[in-house]
């Protein structure tokens, strides 16, 4: 289940952004919860949405000032007239700006991108540790260690041990955002927070050595 809000002070405008968002989830069978809004101001609970898309040009607050508000795993995409404001977008990291002009052919391709963007940050492990077994949210994933048949998986908040190879764990893995920078470590390349030709350092200021030949790949992978 997605939860979607719109926020448009134009009743036609919000309309026809609800039929074109609703018509695309009803054709890939993407279940959604559609809530639509005149005034930003006026909602109350915006902290489960996982997308919003959202106006510039409003009476009670300007689009960009309100976005500032959010949370910063809210998915902010900005649909307006306001084409000249692209820019002064920028400063709150939309996740796209969709042209109300051209919004029955930008908006699909939008979607497909958003929707992929949420299912991959919601995918978890399930893997058998000693106390039991446990569900690791793959995002949460800053790298994996491997020492002795027994893999570490460090995620954000703590540490997990379990008994299987680091091939093993990358296969279950299977994302680009994930990189094997030598035969013992299986970085995610979001947390990557300083890097030089010899080593990255990740964000918890783990120093990890990158493997012969692999920083010009690296270096293409953690740019692109």
């Amino acid at each position: 289940m997605y939860n979607i809000t719109i926020i448009d002070d134009n009743q036609q405008d919000l309309n026809y952004i609800f039929s074109l968002i609703n018509n695309y989830c009803q054709i890939n069978k993407h279940e959604v919860k559609i809530q639509c809004c005149n005034d930003p101001l006026q909602i109350k609970d915006l902290i489960n949405q996982d997308l919003i898309f959202l106006d510039i040009d409003m009476p009670s607050i300007n689009g960009i000032q309100f976005a500032t508000t959010l949370s910063n795993n809210t998915i902010v995409i900005f649909i307006t007239n306001m084409e000249h404001l692209v820019f002064d977008s920028f400063k709150v990291h939309p996740f796209d700006f969709i042209r109300k002009s051209q919004m029955n052919k930008e908006l699909s391709y939008t979607l497909k991108a958003v929707f992929n963007l949420i299912d991959e940050k919601n995918k978890y492990l399930i893997l058998k540790i000693k106390q039991g077994k446990v569900k690791i949210k793959i995002n949460d994933i800053l790298f994996c260690e491997t020492t002795d048949h027994i893999t570490t998986i460090y995620t954000i908040n703590e540490l997990f041990q379990v008994r299987k190879s680091l091939k093993e764990i990358m296969m279950m893995i299977q994302s680009n955002k994930f990189f094997h920078i030598n035969k013992s470590y299986y970085v995610n390349l979001e947390y990557v927070k300083v890097y030089d030709r010899k080593k990255i350092i990740m964000y918890n200021d783990k120093i990890i050595s990158i493997g012969k030949n692999k920083y010009h790949l690296f270096l293409q992978r953690y740019l692109s």
